[in-house]
């Protein structure tokens, strides 16, 4: 599976860019007095037609930029958005 692959590759890629592991030891000590809001991660980019996302794995189209936002609040996930 290629496309999983690179999507591990990806999220590697991003996590050393936004220095994640260096965030989580320095949050460390207030992470105890306030609750912390889980929320995954979804690539999304723009496609021939419309856009598409890269959720657990799995690529899901959408035809417009509207119909993402909506699903991406009912599944309550953040957007990572590739490309102009």
């Amino acid at each position: 599976m290629k496309l999983a692959r690179g999507v591990d590759v990806v999220r590697k890629r991003m996590s050393k860019l936004f220095h994640v592991n260096a965030l989580k030891r320095s949050s460390g000590a207030g992470a105890q007095s306030m609750p912390e809001v889980e929320c995954e991660w979804v690539i999304a980019y723009r496609t021939a037609h419309g856009f598409c996302c890269i959720y657990r794995g799995v690529p899901i189209d959408f035809r417009t930029m509207f119909d993402l936002q909506i699903w991406v609040e009912e599944h309550n996930v953040r957007t990572y958005f590739i490309g102009s």
